[in-house]
């Protein structure tokens, strides 16, 4: 599965997940993209791809400069849903 996020801050690509608890960590890689329209921000462009994840357990993830958490249940056909949740786990 591939999580991809953006921030305004330099943050690390790391996403923290579980089942039951956030014991793994996997790194990935940031991209800045410097947006010149009106806005003229630059934005900093998250990915990490999780491997191994099993059909049918819900997990728990955490995704450093983003304030929420989020779980993802794994069905076998590799669609996944998933939802914010109010704070860190």
């Amino acid at each position: 599965m591939v999580v991809t996020w953006t921030t305004f801050n330099i943050t690390d690509s790391l996403v923290e997940y579980g089942t039951n608890s956030l014991t793994n960590i996997v790194k990935g890689k940031m991209t800045t993209f410097y947006d010149k329209g009106d806005s003229n921000r630059t934005w900093f462009i998250h990915r990490v791809i999780i491997e191994n994840l099993k059909p049918g357990l819900k997990y728990c993830e955490y995704l450093p400069g983003i304030s929420v958490s989020i779980y993802i249940i794994c069905s076998e056909n590799a669609n996944f849903s998933s939802h914010q949740l109010s704070s860190r786990l």
